[in-house]
């Protein structure tokens, strides 16, 4: 209400427009602060969609009447409301959820993105599956960055004469993409801040710059990036996630000079100099133990060392290089790139690997286990022989007469079997008669 008849010790003013003196609403509050630090006009008032009418609506009447003008805020942004599960976020719901317990488990950018992924006028539904998805796509940028970042300092230790500067086929192409993403993220973004569709054009263009780099290593010549082309998507990308308050690198130390960078560079070629010539024994070592070379235990003994050698480059690749913010990766080729990103998300990610490599041990085990009650069960029941099947175990009890093959002819209260209940009976009998030739097959063997 704009007027409102006063309580007793509340407030009380005489008014021109009714008989009887009250007091404004409570939504002259946010009209007096609004006009006193900001005056009129202010460009931006925002809100929640359920303030929309009626208390937005008052304090335009109250704040133009007082100004006396008709456009005391330029442009209003109401926000649809957080659910969680599919529920309004409620504290009486018990659904609440604060950022910082949020960001116990997911990093800011994670979150940013999942925000992004909504329109901000629409409801926005905040579940596991959201976050999941959310993650994957941060996953997604950050690896591109650190490819492309890779890529290009692969290039940059070439010598002058071998860069090629004439763009192929596929760079031009990679251009076009560009620039068609360019005008898509724009066009989505002065739409109301469209991000879901600016995002996924960002995607959509990652994902074509990750094919080009595909296409780089299995060519013949020239497995080298242009620089220019992919220099001009990785700042992109760059440019409109940092836009989002979105970051896919970790944040430079400066005043090094590169020099960690330059350290990265000869520790990740001694680690590929001794992985690959740990491969290389190995597999000199399976020829020598197929052809009979060398003694058995030699043989297997440098096979230890070997995996030994092996085991050391993988922990430093999972466990040692990510507490220090630094994502190690193999390529097929035997060759490597590494990328700097943020040290506490990659230790998420490493934990994350161990829990589900732990719930896949777990699932292999109980499915062992599973298979062998399961086959101690149908032992058991195969040393029954046909004869007595439905006289002893489980069924000893359901039968009260049976015929010379011990098939049961009458229930245990004297009722006669029924022509299909019969039949059933003796595909059961056919199965286990099978089930103990077979074991007493098994017990000869054994004797």
């Amino acid at each position: 209400a704009l007027w409102k008849a006063s309580k007793p010790g509340e407030p009380v003013w005489d008014c021109s427009w009714s008989a009887n003196p009250g007091r404004p609403g409570w939504h002259i509050e946010c009209s007096a602060m609004a006009s006193t630090e900001l005056g009129c006009p202010i460009d931006m008032h925002s809100g929640g969609v359920d303030l929309k009418f009626p208390h937005h609506d008052n304090e335009i009447a109250q704040a133009e009447a007082y100004h006396e003008c008709h456009d005391w805020v330029r442009y209003w942004l109401h926000s649809g409301h957080l659910h969680i599960e599919g529920l309004k976020m409620s504290k009486s719901l018990k659904n609440f959820i604060s950022i910082e317990k949020c960001l116990e488990r997911y990093s800011a950018a994670q979150l940013r993105i999942l925000f992004l992924l909504h329109k901000y006028d629409a409801p926005m539904n905040y579940s596991e599956e959201g976050m999941l998805e959310a993650v994957r796509l941060h996953r997604t940028f950050v690896d591109f960055d650190g490819a492309a970042a890779g890529a290009l300092r692969d290039v940059s230790r070439l010598k002058y004469a071998d860069v090629c500067l004439r763009p192929t086929e596929a760079e031009r192409e990679l251009l076009s993409t560009l620039a068609k993403k360019k005008s898509i993220v724009r066009a989505a973004l002065a739409d109301n801040f469209n991000t879901p569709d600016a995002l996924l054009a960002l995607v959509s263009l990652v994902g074509a710059a990750n094919g080009y780099l595909a296409a780089i290593e299995t060519r013949e010549e020239r497995r080298y990036v242009d620089a220019n082309t992919l220099s001009a998507v990785l700042e992109y990308v760059r440019a409109t996630l940092n836009v989002f308050g979105v970051e896919t690198t970790a944040a430079s130390d400066g005043g090094d000079g590169g020099l960690v960078e330059q350290v990265l560079d000869v520790f990740g070629d001694f680690r590929m100099s001794v992985r690959n010539k740990a491969l290389e024994t190995a597999c000199i070592l399976r020829a020598g133990s197929s052809d009979g070379r060398g003694s058995e235990g030699a043989v297997s003994a440098a096979e230890e060392l070997v995996k030994e050698v092996l085991g050391v480059c993988d922990r430093v690749r999972d466990e040692n290089l990510p507490r220090l913010g630094v994502r190690l990766e193999d390529k097929a080729d035997g060759s490597f790139v590494w990328k700097r990103e943020d040290a506490i998300e990659l230790m998420r990610e490493v934990e994350r690997k161990k829990a589900a490599e732990e719930e896949k041990r777990a699932e292999k085990e109980r499915r062992r286990r599973e298979e062998e009650e399961k086959a101690a069960k149908e032992l058991e029941l195969a040393k029954l022989s046909p004869e007595v099947m439905f006289k002893e175990g489980e069924r000893a009890n359901k039968y009260s007469k049976w015929d010379e093959q011990g098939v049961p002819t009458h229930d245990k209260d004297g009722n006669e079997i029924s022509k299909s209940a019969k039949k059933k009976l003796l595909k059961d009998r056919e199965r286990q008669t099978k089930l103990h030739t077979k074991y007493l097959e098994q017990l000869q063997q054994t004797q």
